[in-house]
């Protein structure tokens, strides 16, 4: 999945449900790209680059990053920035679509491998 997905589902999402403000639907973008932080050559890994080759090699790619382990780190990360509440909303529906899109990413890819 591309970091362009990642990004424009939650933000598609978000502004759905936050009626278009800008500044929550730019947020829910940002925070479908923190799954791809175990990923050094993606959108985000490129840009935290020591971060994410740390968790690349310590766990593993869509490992700890595509688990609600993240939802809550990211979620706690609001928090200690003190954002307002819907910030962290939606930080946290960003992060959940995406873990979403990959899990139905799976179950096809899945089915086409069962199907040969």
């Amino acid at each position: 999945m591309s970091g362009r997905t990642h990004a424009l589902v939650p933000a598609g999402l978000a502004s759905v449900v936050f009626q278009g403000d800008p500044l929550l639907t730019l947020t829910a973008a940002l925070a479908g790209l923190a799954p791809d932080i175990d990923e050094p050559e993606s959108v985000i890994g490129q840009r935290c680059w020591l971060l994410a080759w740390w968790i690349k090699y310590v766990f593993g790619h869509r490992t700890v990053s595509h688990s609600l382990v993240m939802v809550a780190l990211v979620a706690l990360l609001g928090f200690c920035v003190a954002l307002p509440i819907p910030f962290i909303v939606a930080i946290c529906v960003g992060v959940l679509v995406t873990i979403g899109m990959l899990i139905v990413r799976m179950q096809i890819e899945m089915g086409t491998l069962q199907n040969g």
